[in-house]
């Protein structure tokens, strides 16, 4: 093996902790989401820079079909905020945005964009974005259907740089929200590491709770399994000002905790980013590493040659 099983042991309890972190974090940016709205709001942003103008995005939101998709929450009516969909089909996009912009072509053959709703005036750049997406049609863009599928295309490849977007923004949450959550634990990662590699209670019991963790773990069960993983983390208001775990009481022992506990915070801040998805593919290949590596049926290494030895006889 590449590691002694003692250092394994510690590397499944660092990786146990990251993956409990990480899915504290997550949850708390789901939270973050729902309550700025990022998705409707990335989605409304998008759809603003496709469309140019905002009077042309205003009267697509009003369309029947995209305030079907769109629900009030909770979050919503607390904050007074106007429902917004997060998702929207393709197909419907297509079908609510060439409800609101008609694009024909005339019998000389040009290129006729306008708006179907009265005193709607479209903005030079969304004339010429239709333009541009009729036009290697032809006459069929007077067929039902051609020029929507030409939308639903143009679309498809916007909400791939959409997508986007929304993932930088939420990595962006996730990031000062697992500055949040380490710093509330006190997750100094240098201390944990050393109080398990010096006790061998503690690493026999992250290596117990990483065993049972044969799947997904909810909210609940991460922050059961953080408090069960008290080794060396979190904060005590009990121990004397030099420990690292000691809870400032004061302004002036601010600096002081910040000074010992910085360095570890971070390792553990970059460990939250990476995600809990990450995390737990990881623990589960470490635990069937070390489990690889015990001996069959509870034998030791000189029982087993033993065993071989006597069937070559045989």
């Amino acid at each position: 093996m590449l590691f002694g099983s003692s250092s394994l042991e510690v590397l499944i309890g660092v990786v146990l902790l990251f993956l409990v972190l990480a899915v504290i974090a997550s949850a708390v940016t789901e939270i973050v989401a729902q309550v700025l709205a990022l998705r409707s709001r990335t989605l409304h942003d998008a759809i603003s820079s496709m469309l140019f103008d905002e009077a042309t995005r205003d009267e697509f939101y009003k369309h029947p079909l995209i305030k079907s998709l769109s629900q009030q929450g909770r979050v919503d009516k607390v904050f007074g905020r106007e429902a917004r969909p997060s998702y929207i089909p393709s197909d419907v996009f297509a079908r609510a945005v060439l409800d609101v912009i008609s694009v024909t072509q005339t019998a000389e053959g040009a290129m006729e964009i306008a708006a179907t709703v009265p005193k709607l005036e479209l903005d030079l750049k969304t004339q010429k974005l239709f333009e541009a997406l009729a036009k290697p049609l032809g006459p069929a863009v007077n067929e039902v259907g051609e020029l929507a599928a030409e939308v639903e295309k143009w679309f498809d490849d916007g909400m791939d740089r959409v997508s986007g977007w929304y993932k930088r923004k939420t990595q962006l949450v996730l990031i000062t929200v697992g500055v949040v959550v380490v710093i509330w634990a006190n997750a100094n990662i240098i201390r944990y590491v050393s109080v398990l590699s010096t006790n061998p209670d503690a690493r026999a019991a992250v290596v117990a709770a990483a065993e049972k963790t044969t799947g997904p773990i909810s909210t609940d069960d991460a922050l059961a399994k953080l408090k069960a993983l008290d080794f060396g983390i979190g904060w005590d208001a009990t121990v004397t000002a030099d420990d690292s775990r000691h809870l400032p009481a004061t302004l002036q022992e601010i600096p002081p905790a910040l000074g010992a506990n910085l360095l570890g915070w971070l390792f553990a801040i970059a460990a939250v980013s990476m995600g809990a998805p990450f995390w737990f593919d990881l623990l589960k290949n470490v635990v069937n590493l070390r489990g690889a590596g015990a001996p069959v049926d509870g034998a030791t290494t000189k029982q087993k040659k033993a065993r071989d030895a006597a069937r070559v006889k045989q």
